[in-house]
């Protein structure tokens, strides 16, 4: 197989089709639910046979088992790449929001896949919580050290990502991603949104400590 006129081997396509009814089953399940995501609308929306799908997954739930933490790592990863060259803590925490509004706009059956896997998919929803937590409080770590802020504790670190998480999951929710729900919202857009975000996270966390660049 070729590919802009290179050779496809048969792993990369092999990982092509495996991440094509991943990205499917998002797009269903932000459709239907879990409830509602069948084989057949997964595979008819990755525009492959039904067999197919037998040869990566044993199972609609073995599938729904990898489904949020492999889209929530692939998030990660684009957040932490517009992150990246942000000089300062305010200007990566706001890169950071506004990425994730970025993704969620880019990905709207997302969140109905964050949403829901807690009763559908609980132990993909708490492996994803977990990456998710653990790689915050990274991140924080880090700016604690270039801000030089000793006082912030390791504890009151982890408390802040709940904190943070849980902004970004509301204010997900209330945009919800579709226009529609944005007009209901008030009409905010992301960059109003992104304002209110850091208007509050400059008046609180890391407020006692300069907002040295690097």
């Amino acid at each position: 197989m070729r590919r802009g006129g290179t050779r496809v081997s048969r792993a990369e396509k092999s990982e092509a089709i495996r991440r094509a009814l991943l990205e499917a089953a998002v797009t269903v399940v932000g459709r239907f639910g879990y409830a509602g995501a069948s084989i057949a609308r997964i595979t008819m929306s990755a525009e492959v046979a039904q067999g197919t799908f037998y040869n990566y997954f044993e199972s609609r739930d073995e599938l729904f088992s990898h489904l949020l933490p492999e889209i929530g790592k692939l998030m990660v990863t684009e957040i932490a790449d517009k992150v990246r060259a942000e000089k300062g803590f305010a200007a990566r925490e706001e890169a950071r929001i506004r990425a994730y509004l970025q993704f969620l706009r880019s990905n709207p059956g997302f969140y109905r896949v964050l949403r829901e896997a807690e009763t559908f998919a609980p132990e993909a929803h708490r492996e994803h919580m977990n990456n998710m937590v653990a790689g915050y409080v990274r991140a924080l770590r880090a700016e604690r050290q270039r801000a030089g802020a000793p006082r912030v504790s390791d504890s009151e670190i982890e408390k802040m990502v709940y904190m943070l998480l849980g902004a970004r999951d509301y204010l997900a929710m209330r945009l919800s991603v579709s226009p529609q729900r944005a007009a209901m919202a008030g009409g905010a857009t992301d960059d109003e949104t992104v304002r209110t975000y850091m208007r509050a996270i400059r008046g609180g966390l890391f407020d006692d400590v300069p907002d040295r660049a690097g």
